[in-house]
Protein backbone atom coordinates (compact mmCIF):
# COMPACT_ATOMS: atom_id res chain seq x y z
CA UNK A 1 0.00 0.00 0.00
CA UNK A 2 3.05 2.31 0.85
CA UNK A 3 4.25 2.01 -2.77
CA UNK A 4 1.10 2.50 -4.39
CA UNK A 5 0.79 5.98 -2.18
CA UNK A 6 4.36 6.77 -3.32
CA UNK A 7 3.65 5.87 -6.82
CA UNK A 8 0.38 7.99 -7.02
CA UNK A 9 2.07 11.14 -5.35
CA UNK A 10 5.05 10.94 -8.14
CA UNK A 11 2.73 10.64 -10.90
CA UNK A 12 0.88 13.71 -9.50
CA UNK A 13 3.47 15.67 -8.71
CA UNK A 14 5.05 15.34 -12.22
CA UNK A 15 1.64 16.39 -13.66
CA UNK A 16 1.97 19.38 -12.04
CA UNK A 17 5.18 20.24 -13.09
CA UNK A 18 4.13 18.86 -16.66
CA UNK A 19 1.15 21.95 -16.54
CA UNK A 20 3.00 24.22 -14.80
CA UNK A 21 5.64 24.10 -18.04
CA UNK A 22 2.96 23.96 -20.70
CA UNK A 23 1.37 27.53 -19.01
CA UNK A 24 5.11 28.98 -19.22
CA UNK A 25 5.27 28.30 -22.78
CA UNK A 26 2.56 30.46 -23.30
CA UNK A 27 3.62 33.36 -21.15
CA UNK A 28 4.03 36.44 -23.46
CA UNK A 29 3.34 36.77 -27.12
CA UNK A 30 2.85 33.92 -29.05
CA UNK A 31 3.23 33.34 -32.74
CA UNK A 32 1.49 30.02 -34.52
CA UNK A 33 0.73 29.52 -37.95
CA UNK A 34 -2.14 27.64 -38.94
CA UNK A 35 0.21 26.61 -42.20
CA UNK A 36 3.64 27.50 -42.46
CA UNK A 37 3.91 26.68 -46.58
CA UNK A 38 3.10 28.61 -49.44
CA UNK A 39 2.76 26.57 -52.22
CA UNK A 40 2.23 28.54 -55.64
CA UNK A 41 2.24 25.00 -57.61
CA UNK A 42 3.02 25.12 -61.16
CA UNK A 43 3.23 29.01 -62.40
CA UNK A 44 4.27 30.60 -65.86
CA UNK A 45 7.06 33.15 -66.02
CA UNK A 46 5.26 35.29 -67.88
CA UNK A 47 2.17 35.92 -65.58
CA UNK A 48 1.14 38.73 -63.39
CA UNK A 49 2.36 38.44 -59.87
CA UNK A 50 0.83 36.45 -57.42
CA UNK A 51 -0.49 36.67 -53.94
CA UNK A 52 -1.10 34.44 -51.04
CA UNK A 53 -2.21 35.66 -47.40
CA UNK A 54 -0.06 33.69 -44.44
CA UNK A 55 -2.57 33.61 -41.59
CA UNK A 56 -0.95 33.57 -37.97
CA UNK A 57 -2.51 33.57 -34.61
CA UNK A 58 -1.60 35.30 -31.06
CA UNK A 59 -1.84 32.63 -28.85
CA UNK A 60 0.28 34.16 -25.87
CA UNK A 61 -0.55 36.36 -22.90
CA UNK A 62 0.26 39.19 -24.41
CA UNK A 63 0.22 41.38 -27.59
CA UNK A 64 2.34 40.49 -30.47
CA UNK A 65 3.97 42.84 -32.69
CA UNK A 66 5.72 41.66 -36.07
CA UNK A 67 8.87 43.74 -36.15
CA UNK A 68 10.15 42.64 -39.31
CA UNK A 69 9.92 39.92 -41.93
CA UNK A 70 12.90 39.05 -44.73
CA UNK A 71 12.53 37.45 -48.03
CA UNK A 72 15.36 35.06 -49.04
CA UNK A 73 15.15 36.63 -52.92
CA UNK A 74 14.43 40.10 -54.79
CA UNK A 75 11.83 37.83 -56.69
CA UNK A 76 9.28 37.59 -52.75
CA UNK A 77 8.10 40.48 -51.38
CA UNK A 78 5.78 40.64 -47.81
CA UNK A 79 3.18 43.14 -46.58
CA UNK A 80 2.59 42.49 -42.68
CA UNK A 81 1.61 45.16 -40.10
CA UNK A 82 3.14 46.42 -37.54
CA UNK A 83 -0.06 47.03 -35.30
CA UNK A 84 -0.05 44.94 -32.05
CA UNK A 85 -2.09 41.67 -32.06
CA UNK A 86 -3.95 41.00 -29.11
CA UNK A 87 -4.30 37.46 -27.58
CA UNK A 88 -6.29 35.57 -29.38
CA UNK A 89 -6.56 38.06 -32.43
CA UNK A 90 -5.40 36.96 -35.96
CA UNK A 91 -3.01 38.79 -38.22
CA UNK A 92 -2.09 38.43 -41.76
CA UNK A 93 1.16 38.30 -43.90
CA UNK A 94 0.71 39.47 -47.50
CA UNK A 95 3.22 37.47 -49.74
CA UNK A 96 4.12 38.79 -53.36
CA UNK A 97 5.87 36.01 -55.90
CA UNK A 98 7.02 38.51 -59.22
CA UNK A 99 7.48 35.76 -60.86
CA UNK A 100 8.78 37.77 -63.72
CA UNK A 101 12.14 37.53 -61.72
CA UNK A 102 12.29 34.17 -61.55
CA UNK A 103 14.18 31.65 -62.83
CA UNK A 104 12.45 28.37 -64.67
CA UNK A 105 12.45 25.59 -62.18
CA UNK A 106 11.02 24.32 -58.97
CA UNK A 107 12.03 26.71 -56.12
CA UNK A 108 12.14 26.64 -52.75
CA UNK A 109 12.39 29.90 -50.39
CA UNK A 110 12.41 31.16 -46.95
CA UNK A 111 10.83 34.10 -45.56
CA UNK A 112 12.10 34.97 -42.11
CA UNK A 113 9.15 36.59 -39.47
CA UNK A 114 10.72 38.47 -36.71
CA UNK A 115 8.30 38.64 -33.57
CA UNK A 116 8.57 39.67 -30.27
CA UNK A 117 6.80 36.15 -29.86
CA UNK A 118 8.16 33.71 -27.27
CA UNK A 119 9.77 31.08 -29.58
CA UNK A 120 11.88 34.18 -31.71
CA UNK A 121 12.26 33.79 -35.42
CA UNK A 122 9.49 31.65 -37.13
CA UNK A 123 9.81 30.62 -41.09
CA UNK A 124 7.50 30.56 -43.88
CA UNK A 125 8.69 28.54 -47.24
CA UNK A 126 7.36 29.60 -49.74
CA UNK A 127 7.39 26.50 -53.15
CA UNK A 128 6.58 26.03 -56.48
CA UNK A 129 7.20 25.48 -60.23
CA UNK A 130 7.92 28.23 -62.63
CA UNK A 131 7.48 27.81 -66.27
CA UNK A 132 8.16 29.20 -69.48
CA UNK A 133 4.67 28.34 -70.77
CA UNK A 134 2.20 30.91 -70.61
CA UNK A 135 -0.68 31.53 -69.11
CA UNK A 136 -3.23 31.38 -72.16
CA UNK A 137 -2.28 29.45 -75.30
CA UNK A 138 -1.15 32.42 -77.16
CA UNK A 139 -0.80 31.16 -80.81
CA UNK A 140 0.46 34.22 -83.57
CA UNK A 141 -1.74 36.37 -85.35
CA UNK A 142 -2.04 35.16 -89.00
CA UNK A 143 -1.25 37.87 -91.13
Amino acid sequence: MRKFKIILLVSCLSLLVSQSTQAQAHNGAHLSFADSTCDFGEISRRGKDLVREVEYVNNGSSPLVVLSVTTSCSCLKADFSRKPVAPGERGVIRIICEVRKMDAGVFHRVIRVNSNSADGVHLITVQGNATEKSEKNDKPDKP
